[in-house]
């Protein structure tokens, strides 16, 4: 996927190991440029695709579930980008949903 489609959903499905719905950001850019803003842009979709309900239309299978957004990410963090993704953790917490990030591949 490309992060630079900040108004697409890259992917879902359901963990099985938690059960949760795991909306997946597939990010295989380098953290340079513009990287953090259009990840910004493409978390704030996601957000809108939960809050919205539009999820429980697209993916029926989501109701009643916890929801979590994961970052796959194919170059580790810099620093900046760490700092980033912890104040993510905190906005994405508060609006119910969980929130991690790892290298592609992993699952959650």
């Amino acid at each position: 996927m490309n992060i630079e489609l900040t108004n697409q959903i890259d992917a879902i499905g359901i963990s099985a190991e938690s059960g949760d719905v795991i909306l997946s950001v597939i990010d295989g850019a380098d953290w340079s440029g513009k990287h953090l803003l259009l990840l910004q842009e493409k978390l704030n979709t996601y957000l809108r695709f939960v809050e919205s309900g539009e999820v429980y239309f697209s993916y029926p299978s989501a109701l009643g579930k916890q929801i979590a957004i994961h970052v796959y990410w194919r170059i580790a963090p810099t620093s900046e980008a760490e700092q980033f993704l912890s104040r993510v953790t905190s906005i994405v917490g508060e609006a119910g949903l969980g929130f991690s990030h790892g290298p592609a591949g992993a699952l959650n």
